[in-house]
């Protein structure tokens, strides 16, 4: 049920512009978000280590596929899943940067993704 509410919250916000939609894992399976998405924005895949995430993830208290479980094996479960649709995106930035060298790492990949498409 979750999942088909997100899908509606996110195809409606796709027709919105100058804007930034920061989207949960698991709304990549959907085809339609990921349609949208390519059809509307440029798409930035943050690419986090698994122990990282996982340390994030054990303050979040509201996270139903991570209760009761281990939430390293988990997200390795999810991520073999999801993997093949998070390399779509435009852009890949490692996250385990710090955020000034993130930032000037998308910088960089962004120049390259506006060169190439917008080259003719």
């Amino acid at each position: 049920y979750f999942r088909i509410i997100e899908e509606n919250v996110i195809l409606e916000t796709i027709c919105q512009k100058k804007l930034v939609l920061s989207l949960g894992g698991g709304s990549i399976l959907s085809e339609k978000v990921r349609k949208a998405l390519k059809d509307n924005f440029l798409t930035v895949f943050l690419d986090v280590d698994f122990a990282i995430l996982s340390k994030r993830l054990k303050k979040s208290k509201f996270r139903p596929l991570l209760n009761d479980t281990n939430i390293e094996d988990k997200i390795k479960e999810l991520d073999a899943i999801r993997r093949k649709f998070y390399l779509l995106a435009d852009i890949i930035l490692k996250n385990h940067l710090t955020t000034s060298d993130a930032f000037s790492e998308f910088k960089i990949k962004y120049i390259e993704f506006y060169e190439k498409y917008n080259s003719n």
